[in-house]
């Protein structure tokens, strides 16, 4: 039980850190160009489904 919670700690952290670096690339892109933040979001999305389920 405790290697569960463990483990969703562990997944729930990498999925904070990814979303961190997230958002930092589309601020980043959304200061610089807003053609390429929309094909950012986009591409993004649907990995993050992927992922997610």
């Amino acid at each position: 039980m405790a290697n569960n919670i463990t483990t969703c700690l562990h997944l729930v952290s990498n999925l904070i850190n990814l979303l961190l670096k997230l958002l930092s690339t589309v601020i980043k892109v959304a200061l610089t160009d807003f053609d390429l933040l929309y094909i950012y979001i986009y591409k993004v999305i649907p990995e993050m489904h992927t992922i997610l389920s």
